[in-house]
């Protein structure tokens, strides 16, 4: 898994390692961002993991007009650069 930045390629081991990596660079992501940008599934499983590993991912509830909502993640700042 690759993550291209304008200066830096990240390479990365893992689905969960990615989503990290794509956080920390002041992204944030909702299931179907992660679907089209990184080609990743279970986007809360991903978030799930990195919390219990003590990352600091803050979310938002999405409501939208049909009723049905969705998330949206990201790192805290002090988070981005740890």
């Amino acid at each position: 898994m690759i993550i291209k930045d304008e200066n830096e390629v990240v390479y990365c081991k893992n689905q969960t390692e990615l989503v990290r990596e794509y956080l920390k660079q002041g992204n944030s992501l909702t299931t179907l961002d992660a679907m089209l940008k990184l080609n990743i599934s279970r986007l809360a499983n991903h978030i799930y993991e990195l919390r219990k590993k003590g990352v600091n991912i803050r979310s938002e509830r999405i409501n939208q007009e049909n009723g049905k909502h969705h998330y949206r993640y990201w790192l805290d700042a002090d988070a981005k650069t740890a």
